[in-house]
């Protein structure tokens, strides 16, 4: 991201600046989801009206993923309101879909029941609308939107409250060492602080800070991992790693099949997909 910021610091330093256009916009805001940089993708989101940049389809479904990984449901809320009524914002299944289906997960994290039942409403009633041109694509992606809303429903129906915390707890968030060594606890956590919703736990008294930083402290020998503690197993059973592990349906499948006989790491690089290998962890139960 260093890099990207450079180049448009360069642009604006120009005589005369030279403004990002739309395009350029997106693709920041994309690098900003994937590298889990939150408080850049705000910060540059705030300057888009500044260089006359006119937010998309896409811009908006990339916010409301970086809201969503923020579990910053107010603002979510919050946009679905401004784009009410926008044709081009609400453009195709993903946002149509997408955006409420995204809010309601967020809010079942939450433990905002009534608000997340709103928000399936209205991702069902979208569901429910004609195909549009693109039929096949359509199709195939109403089915796997379908899919995810009815296991969310049937999450909701449940009366017992997520561990959403104990799964942040487990959560590990690198920062980039490409000159090799080690990482300290104190990293992870700015690591977390900044591309996940840890604070909003901490708004919403999920947690306490303290208590949060003094567990990620329990897990660390210096630089090592010290596994019996981030899963909490007192029993000696086996640790499996799923190496680049996707959005997470096999390995949050095989950690639910193999619960109390072996202990399921998936390790990802890119922070939203990491966001979603947790959020299915959280919503199936899986330690």
């Amino acid at each position: 991201l260093a890099g990207a910021k450079k180049v448009l610091s360069d642009m604006l330093a120009a005589d005369p600046p030279v403004y990002p256009d739309l395009r350029t916009a997106n693709t920041f805001l994309r690098g900003c989801l994937k590298l889990g940089e939150l408080p850049e993708a705000d910060e540059f989101y705030a300057q888009l009206p500044n260089w006359g940049v006119v937010p998309d389809a896409a811009t908006y479904k990339i916010m409301f993923q970086l809201y969503g990984q923020g579990l910053r449901l107010k603002d979510m809320l919050r946009m679905l309101r401004e784009i009410e009524g926008k044709d081009s914002a609400l453009q195709g299944l993903d946002n149509a879909v997408g955006l409420n289906h995204c809010t309601a997960q967020v809010a079942c994290l939450l433990g905002q029941r009534k608000a997340g039942r709103k928000a399936l409403e209205r991702a069902s009633e979208a569901l429910s609308r004609e195909l549009t041109s693109d039929a096949q694509f359509d199709q195939l992606r109403r089915r796997e939107l379908t899919r995810e809303v009815k296991i969310l429903q049937k999450s909701l129906e449940e009366e017992e409250d997520f561990d959403l915390v104990g799964a942040l707890q487990r959560t590990l968030a690198f920062p980039s060492l490409r000159g090799g060594g080690g990482c300290q606890h104190d990293e992870v956590y700015e690591a977390l602080r900044r591309g996940f919703g840890i604070e909003q736990c901490f708004q919403r008294e999920l947690c306490a800070e303290e208590d949060f930083r003094a567990q990620l402290r329990r897990c660390f020998r210096g630089a090592s991992l010290r596994f019996p503690r981030i899963f909490g197993t007192k029993k000696s059973v086996p640790t499996k790693l799923e190496v680049c592990s996707g959005t997470g349906d096999w390995v949050v499948a095989q950690a639910a099949a193999e619960a109390g006989k072996a202990n399921w790491i998936a390790s990802e690089l890119r922070y939203d997909r990491v966001y979603s290998i947790l959020t299915k962890a959280v919503l199936a139960r899986a330690d």
